[in-house]
């Protein structure tokens, strides 16, 4: 499971801008959602699923992407595409500018090899 993406927090901030969410509802869904993103949660959800002999860890990794257009594809190939397609109902101006505000982000990110991204990945094996 893909751990906390600190380095994605600019992308929400952005995203939010673009697509209204309903702050009751959204905070009625964050009680309720198991959290996979963190070590302690996912032993949490496996020792009440009635696992034993747990081993979960997390490992940091990192992914670069060559250019801003592979980044691009990437988000649109992934779990944002969801996301992506509201954005992009709500019209062309909308769409090109959002892009465009992400584009400017990217530099953020940029490295040596392209644009690199801190990845952590939680690891979770257990008996049941």
């Amino acid at each position: 499971m893909w751990g906390n993406q600190e380095d994605q927090k600019w992308l929400t901030k952005l995203i939010k801008r673009y697509i209204s969410v309903n702050k009751k509802s959204e905070n009625k869904e964050k009680s309720t959602i198991p959290d996979f993103s963190t070590v302690e949660g996912v032993k949490k959800i496996l020792n009440n699923s009635g696992f034993k002999n747990m081993e979960v860890y997390k490992e940091e990794n990192k992914v670069i992407y060559k250019d801003k257009n592979e980044w691009w594809q990437e988000m649109w190939s992934n779990a944002a595409r969801n996301i992506l397609e509201k954005i992009d109902s709500l019209g062309k101006n909308e769409i090109e500018e959002f892009k465009k505000e992400v584009f400017n982000e990217l530099e953020k990110f940029r490295c040596e090899e392209g644009f690199c991204f801190r990845m952590p990945v939680i690891y979770a094996l257990g008996t049941k």
